[in-house]
């Protein structure tokens, strides 16, 4: 990762936390814009990229500030993260390669 990159990731990673929620939108969409997708990160074999450290800042963001509350959501809401967590636990259990090689290949 070159320090410029690092930088801005920091810059929008602050951005996101600290801001409303237009801000973290715009933080969002210049990480998109002004990020690169091959700055990445290896850590212990993984190569860690810069756009899921910005997720993982949003997802903070949400459990941070009780954005997201499991009783508001919707039959469709539900049946989505049901879908999503049926894939992914099929995906692990049927796996023979290292499952941290695959993740985020959906």
């Amino acid at each position: 990762m070159t320090p410029v990159g690092a930088t801005l990731m920091l810059v929008l990673i602050a951005v996101i936390l600290a801001g409303s929620r237009r801000t973290a939108l715009l933080g969002f969409a210049a990480g998109i814009l002004y990020l690169h997708q091959g700055l990445s990160i290896d850590i212990l074999g993984v190569n860690l990229y810069a756009h899921r450290f910005l997720e993982l800042a949003g997802m903070g963001r949400i459990i941070l500030r009780n954005e997201l509350t499991l009783g508001k959501l919707n039959k469709i809401d539900k049946a989505f993260l049901l879908l999503f967590s049926y894939t992914t636990i099929v995906y692990i259990i049927r796996s023979s390669d290292g499952v941290t090689a695959h993740v985020g290949d959906f």
